[in-house]
């Protein structure tokens, strides 16, 4: 199965990514715990935004494990944090948790004091049949995802990367690379979301031979070709 892109979202993504590579010269990220007044603030508004957004998973009737018991720890401070991506304030609190996995959700904060939740790009495929292709890992379209697994952000390049693993050992996962484009980016969607991270790369290994050996599923260099 092939897929295009029209010239004019070609177009899109070329204008894209040469402004952003313009605007990240005077970006800047800066990384710092939620302080614990502001955190039931925020994360009160967050159970309203997120509700039923685990609903995939079996456990907690599909809401996220919002409650800590160990508020002001280094383990809570590391899964809740706030970002200050150039003018942007962004939090990320933990979501979900699993035998190999962490879960997480993402909020930016407008200038009014606002909370919206934000959508990242995220490809939508299946384990099929592909010719010539060691790997099953087969792209089937795009999609959406409030929830990041594993993420962890460079702030050098104002990037976040996840790996998501299929089993303890990390050779069965699928990997994702968004990078932070501005508010000015966003194209705000119809339900009050906000994309201001592009989605990068996204690459795939649905195999469980001990190895590492993904498959690219997505590529903004493709596009740009």
């Amino acid at each position: 199965m092939s897929y295009k892109i029209s010239l004019l979202n070609s177009i899109k993504f070329v204008m894209f990514i040469a402004l952003l590579t313009c605007f990240t010269k005077v970006s800047e990220v800066k990384a710092d715990k939620i302080p614990l007044h502001l955190f039931d603030k925020i994360q009160t508004k967050a159970k309203i935004i997120f509700k039923d957004v685990a609903k995939e998973f079996e456990s907690n009737n599909g809401q996220c494990v919002w409650d800590y018991t160990n508020r002001g720890s280094e383990w809570f401070n590391n899964y809740n944090r706030m970002y200050r991506f150039n003018q942007s304030t962004i939090y990320t609190l933990g979501c979900m948790y699993g035998a190999y996995n962490f879960w997480s959700v993402w909020l930016i904060q407008h200038k009014n004091g606002e909370l919206e939740p934000i959508t990242f790009a995220y490809p939508l495929y299946i384990s099929g049949y592909v010719e010539g292709q060691e790997d099953p890992s087969q792209l089937i379209g795009m999609t959406t995802t409030k929830l990041l697994c594993n993420p962890t952000v460079d702030e050098q390049n104002r990037t976040i990367e996840t790996k998501c693993l299929g089993r303890g050992i990390g050779d069965y996962f699928s990997s994702g690379l968004w990078r932070y484009g501005g508010e000015e980016f966003s194209n705000e969607s119809s339900y009050g979301s906000q994309n201001i991270f592009l989605l990068i790369s996204f690459e795939s290994d649905l195999i469980d031979d001990g190895q590492e050996k993904p498959v690219t599923l997505f590529s903004i260099k493709d596009i740009e070709r």
